[in-house]
């Protein structure tokens, strides 16, 4: 009997589990308006939020292009100021006839003011939501942000997917910074870093323009670098990636030629002064040159690499006095193999502090895989 009983109440139990059991919070996507983008910027009360939400309709419509806020316009912009970001959020509901969804957020523009003065508390905010994904795009944009969701494309009818498409294919292509939402917590997280470089573009009236990196200490902005050689070292350093196509003088000092990485290989050292050596080792081709060279092709060959590695040298030294002098910032991430691999060193030592009189050396071997051999 007591067997029969206790089976009994397990029936019961189970049935009565199957009526309290789901998603007592649950609301249906089409009850909840999905953002795609937020532009954050300073305010005299703390934050201006705007939000931007694509018109269903109007994008499956296939018209115009898009753009913030006109007639036609493919999106709805809405906006909002207070003293912090989940405030803002909220009050951005009262203004829209369903409740604001995070999930599908791909890029957040920081407008530069609010850049300089800090991103830690939205940072924060952004982390702790659980509907915003890790591989969204942070985004420093040249001005204010808000004016980057005015823009109007003739390629994209939701105007800041053509800031994410930019960023992919420059990033497939490894010309640019792969850097999301979840590397900007790590960045600020981990006690070897605390540099982080965001992707920096300008807003113009019917396009974006990619003009390099902010670069952060910890969560202020404090810098930009721009010259696209110096960004491709800092990839070489920092990612291991190829970089963009550099230009330099033929041998004879006349003409240009212009080269395209395929391959970098990256060998860091750190010894125990501390003093940091990198080796960095690249193939590629000639995909344009303006002089002449003779059927000596080993020659040819020799003096391009020579040229090359004397221009990525030049390029590495520019990069690395400023990164010392004007940032002190260790944004190549040396900090992480001193970490790693020497860890008496880094207990020894302050790494951030001792980094700005750090004697560092960047050498670079360039090997050319195709030149063009002319006759003379």
């Amino acid at each position: 009997m007591r067997h029969l009983y206790l089976l009994r109440s397990l029936v019961w139990i189970l049935m009565f589990s199957l009526l309290i059991t789901g998603c007592w919070d649950r609301r249906e996507i089409e009850e909840r308006m999905s953002v795609t983008s937020l532009a954050i910027d300073p305010d005299k009360k703390g934050y201006e939020v705007t939000a931007i939400v694509p018109i269903p309709t109007k994008i499956i419509g296939g018209g115009g292009g898009g753009g913030g806020g006109g007639e036609g316009s493919a999106v709805e912009v809405f906006s909002s100021s207070g003293g912090n970001l989940g405030y803002v959020i909220n009050m951005l509901n009262e203004k829209t006839t369903e409740s604001i969804y995070l999930g599908n957020t791909q890029i957040v523009l920081i407008g530069e003011g609010q850049a300089k003065r800090g991103i830690g508390p939205f940072i924060d905010f952004l982390r702790r939501n659980p509907e915003v994904r890790r591989q969204l795009w942070p985004v420093v944009i040249k001005g204010k942000a808000k004016d980057a969701v005015k823009v109007q494309t003739n390629l994209e009818q939701v105007p800041t997917n053509y800031i994410k498409d930019l960023l992919e294919t420059g990033v497939e292509g490894e010309e640019i910074p792969n850097f999301y939402l979840g590397k900007l917590f790590v960045e600020l997280s981990s006690p070897a870093r605390q540099a982080p470089i965001v992707n920096y573009i300008r807003a113009e009236k019917d396009k974006y323009e990619w003009l390099g990196v902010a670069i952060f200490k910890k969560d202020k902005m404090v810098g930009t670098l721009e010259d696209k050689a110096e960004l491709s070292v800092l990839l070489h350093l920092r990612e291991q990636k190829k970089g963009r196509i550099i230009t330099t003088t033929c041998p004879d000092r006349k003409e240009e030629i212009v080269f395209m990485p395929h391959d970098v290989k990256r060998t860091i050292t750190v010894t125990d002064q501390p003093q940091v050596r990198a080796n960095i080792e690249i193939r590629g081709e000639i995909i344009e040159k303006g002089c002449a060279l003779g059927f000596d092709q080993k020659k040819a060959f020799n003096a391009i690499e020579k040229q090359l590695e004397a221009a990525y040298e030049k390029k590495a030294k520019h990069l690395m006095d400023r990164a010392q002098k004007e940032w002190k910032l260790d944004i190549f991430h040396f900090g992480d193999w001193v970490r790693a691999f020497r860890p008496e060193l880094w207990k020894r030592i302050d790494w951030h502090h001792t980094f700005p009189s750090i004697p560092i050396q960047v050498n670079y071997k360039v090997m050319v895989k195709q030149i063009g051999i002319e006759s003379q």
